[in-house]
């Protein structure tokens, strides 16, 4: 690539463009992010920083440039309108979002209907998520390797070219990953089930103890078990609020569904009922070999 411009300087964005220099795939890597701590630039991982969109288009050149929408979900859903507006003088070779939900993206999309460019950036737009993170935060955080062997989910549009689809796709071969298409409708359902509904858990976990009088002594003395079901509870609190509401939908039902469950745990200790006990402990453990 002759450019590639990264939106959001946090661990996701800061770590495709530390595996990009890594690697050698770009001449020049741009970031754009509002917060002055969230430097790129000052790492070493990106040639350039910008504070908003507008800045950097009206003050770089914007040829040949292939755009990564790394930002938390509400600012990729409200730069859609911004980038339809300024799509005239970018002309991406492609660009794909990288939001951990899709329905506010969905709801922007929506608005660019009868939009001048609304049709040429669905053409070149392929929403992705790579399965790949960590509890830490900030670009500090940033790892050239943390995609290396994650599954990236590919969820493309019916407007999108089989070319940008297919540069979407190598783009995330060349950083390690495995991309697995998976259709938009169904994205939300599934990572409710299979990331944020587990994000709930451990945060649950966590602040539970965090308000008993065994919190301090769980701190210092806990073993494998509770590091690894919390560990994923010392994530950013203000990206996960936006993730956790903007798929609400999806999770209610879940916590519902989770009550249930829980519930005859609950009900086969007050019984002293070893043998249903043994039945769902199995029933689960049956379920998480198959991984």
């Amino acid at each position: 690539m002759e450019q590639l411009v990264i939106l959001g300087a946090g661990l996701i964005g800061g770590s495709v463009a530390a595996a990009v220099r890594a690697k050698g795939l770009a001449r020049r890597i741009v970031v754009i992010d509002p917060d002055p701590e969230q430097s790129a630039r000052r790492l070493g991982h990106a040639d350039e920083q910008f504070e908003s969109l507008a800045a950097w288009v009206e003050r770089s050149s914007v040829a040949s440039t292939a755009l990564v929408l790394a930002a938390p979900v509400p600012v990729i859903a409200a730069t859609l309108p911004l980038l339809a507006s300024h799509f005239h003088l970018i002309s991406p070779a492609w660009v794909t979002e990288l939001g951990s939900t899709k329905h506010a993206f969905q709801a922007s999309l929506k608005t660019l209907d009868g939009h001048a460019a609304g049709d040429a950036l669905r053409a070149c737009l392929v929403p992705t998520h790579p399965m790949a993170g960590s509890e830490a935060s900030g670009v500090g955080a940033a790892n050239a390797n943390l995609f290396q062997g994650a599954r990236v989910l590919v969820c493309d549009l019916p407007e999108n070219t089989p070319a940008a689809v297919a540069a979407v796709e190598s783009f995330w071969l060349s950083l390690g990953g495995q991309p697995t298409r998976l259709p938009l409708q169904d994205h939300d359902a599934v990572l409710a089930a299979i990331s944020h509904f587990p994000h709930l858990l451990a945060y649950g976990l966590a602040s539970m103890l965090a308000h008993t009088p065994m919190g301090g002594l769980a701190q210092t003395l806990h073993g494998g078990g509770l590091r690894d079901t919390t560990r994923i509870a010392a994530s950013s609190a203000t990206l996960w609020a936006d993730i956790l509401l903007d798929n609400r939908e999806e999770l209610l039902p879940l916590m519902g569904t989770w009550a249930q469950s829980f519930g005859q745990l609950s009900k086969s200790l007050v019984d002293s009922d070893r043998a249903r006990l043994i039945a769902l402990l199995e029933d689960a453990a049956r379920w998480r070999r198959g991984f």
